[in-house]
């Protein structure tokens, strides 16, 4: 399952075999924290040359930020809308 989750965060960071990023960047709810670090983890051990970096808030306010151009690859929100 997690493996399933990191290959998502690479197809949805635009990460593929061809053309690697350096960085990605990750919103997620608060409430996310303890998976969010075991995703990070998985996805730091298969990838050690691409850094990960993780934000944590609420869900309305990380979508507040990205409605003001926050620079997120990947948003886990809490919301189910």
């Amino acid at each position: 399952m997690i493996r399933r989750i990191v290959l998502g965060f690479i197809v949805l960071s635009g990460v593929t075999a061809t053309t690697r990023a350096e960085r990605v960047s990750i919103a997620g709810a608060s409430n996310l924290v303890f998976v969010l670090e075991a995703l990070t983890t998985a996805f730091s051990t298969e990838n050690p040359a691409i850094q990960v970096r993780t934000s944590l808030a609420s869900s309305g306010n990380i979508v507040a930020q990205i409605r003001h151009g926050a620079p997120f690859d990947i948003f886990l929100s809490a919301d189910l809308d």
